[in-house]
């Protein structure tokens, strides 16, 4: 499997341009775009991310599939390089960053989100400007030239932003996993941490 290392524990797959290309001639203004949320609760109430959602998965499963057994593919080649496991994902939501959309720096996993890896695909990084992921704690920019798929941990060393698009339009496909149980929730962290009182 083709990959490239970008930064520690941060690997770039090839996605298949041809499936990337079907998949964005699919999306336009008219389907239910929800403005991004924030947290445990989807807090959507907020400036920090300005980006807006849709849930790809839930509407669009057969599609979804597709990706999903490239994304597959990738995240065990990652397991066997990290010795970690993943035993499930969240579901693929799909984002879109119009001009001066922008996601301020944030971790993907706390106390209320028990996540291991986080998974970007990009969909067309050659059709905007800007929109740049930054990593803050080894000063990369990630904007790969190609669809790519980029995974990563989850957790606080790898900190992150999406920068504002300043032309265009992106898309970017994005999940998160986790080594709980199969079907056992990533948010009964969010009920453990609310009985110790975290």
């Amino acid at each position: 499997m083709e990959y490239e290392i970008l930064a520690p524990a941060i690997f770039l797959y090839e996605f298949p341009e041809s499936l990337s290309k079907d998949l964005v001639n699919l999306l336009n203004e008219d389907l239910d775009w929800k403005k991004s949320g924030v947290g445990v609760g989807g807090d959507q109430d907020q400036q920090i991310r300005t980006s807006k959602s849709f849930p790809f998965e839930q509407e669009m499963p057969l599609a979804a599939d597709k990706v999903k057994s490239i994304m597959i593919q990738c995240v065990n080649h990652y397991m066997e390089h990290h010795n970690i496991m993943v035993t499930q994902d969240e579901g693929l939501d799909l984002l879109r960053y119009e001009p001066s959309n922008k996601y301020d720096y944030h971790i993907d996993s706390d106390w209320r989100m028990y996540r291991t890896v986080s998974m970007l695909i990009y969909l067309n990084p050659t059709e905007y400007e800007g929109g740049e992921t930054h990593f803050k704690h080894f000063d990369v920019n990630v904007k790969p030239e190609y669809p790519s798929i980029v995974v990563f941990p989850s957790n606080y060393a790898y900190e992150h932003s999406a920068k504002p698009v300043t032309s265009g339009v992106k898309y970017v496909l994005v999940t998160w996993g986790n080594d709980l149980p199969h079907r056992m929730s990533h948010l009964i962290m969010a009920n453990i941490a609310a009985s110790v009182g975290m």
